[in-house]
């Protein structure tokens, strides 16, 4: 599953479309524009990461941590959702 997709269902869970009856609509059963407006969203939060903040950024850079790609984009994003709001 891509990225893009996981963001989508994760905002869905967070803002699902609603049913009549007031019920979430579950991912599977929404129609094709619904998923592609949570689709859109997704690619819209995603891109906003690519221009760093100055906590991320400062984050990346520490050299007590280990510089393996995958550490330091973990510890980027979990200070990015740690900022506040």
């Amino acid at each position: 599953m891509s990225m893009i997709d996981r963001v989508a269902r994760a905002i869905h869970i967070a803002l699902p479309r609603m049913a009549l009856s007031g019920a979430p609509i579950a991912w599977d059963d929404l129609t094709d524009e619904a998923r592609a407006d949570y689709h859109a969203a997704a690619h819209r939060a995603i891109s906003i990461m690519r221009i760093p903040s100055d906590a991320m950024m400062r984050e990346g850079d520490r050299r007590d941590l280990s510089r393996d790609t995958a550490n330091i984009w973990e510890r980027m994003v979990f200070t990015a959702l740690s900022e506040p709001c």
